[in-house]
């Protein structure tokens, strides 16, 4: 376990007070709480060094400002909790991950991220399917759906809001905010046919098109394509 960050960091929804970069399965998460929850969550890195860069990634967004010292160096209850159930999902199981969140959004965004989070583990719904009910039941959702790619692209939480979940209408992946290779890969492991370790490492047909090397970049700086 290394704690990268001493300083609590204002961003959003409230100060950063606690950040780490552990161990899972599938490589090195870095992770971000306020005193409410979670806040950022990195995909697997391929070593400890690219963890911590990309959580230097995460706290340091434009508009994030310092918000004193009191930040913790080490783990939380919190990040521990989320750190075991991360483990314990990468190794196969089926976690309801129930670690409290705080992500930074628009009331667009944290609707659409809440109802992410109805999709359970090893199921997939369309962009339209979410668009739909963020609509509140409308058929005709317009460029709705759209809207929706634009939300999950931006979704500071990955895996705890599980974007990875929403595909397209024609049962493609569509988009993904670390690349289409890591969508495909989580799918793959939530229906117990993926092998965990460092990278993408997706071979599968439907990865065709862009796809992540190691650590992904902010989620916020680039977006699905419904």
């Amino acid at each position: 376990m290394k704690a990268v960050r001493r300083q609590a960091t204002r961003c959003g929804r409230g100060p950063v007070t606690a950040s780490a970069v552990f161990k899972v399965g599938a490589g090195w998460i870095a992770a971000a709480a306020t005193p409410k929850g979670v806040a950022f969550v990195s995909l697997p890195c391929g070593s400890r060094a690219a963890g911590a860069r990309q959580l230097r990634r995460l706290l340091t967004p434009a508009g994030c400002e310092p918000a004193g010292s009191q930040g913790r160096p080490g783990m939380t209850p919190v990040l521990e909790r989320l750190r075991d159930q991360l483990q314990r999902y990468f190794s196969g199981q089926a976690v309801a991950f129930d670690v409290p969140l705080d992500p930074a959004g628009t009331a667009f965004e944290r609707k659409i991220w809440t109802l992410a989070r109805k999709v359970p583990h090893g199921q997939v719904r369309s962009y339209g399917w979410l668009a739909q009910r963020a609509a509140g039941g409308v058929r005709d959702t317009g460029q709705l759906p759209r809207s929706v790619g634009n939300a999950l692209g931006r979704n500071p939480v990955p895996l705890l809001v599980p974007c990875h979940r929403i595909i397209r209408s024609d049962g493609s992946p569509g988009g993904y905010s670390g690349g289409r290779g890591w969508k495909v890969r989580l799918l793959l492991l939530e229906r117990g046919t993926a092998v965990p370790g460092p990278g993408p490492g997706v071979t599968a047909r439907s990865s065709r098109g862009r796809s992540s090397a190691g650590c992904p970049r902010r989620a916020a700086r680039r977006r699905a394509n419904p």
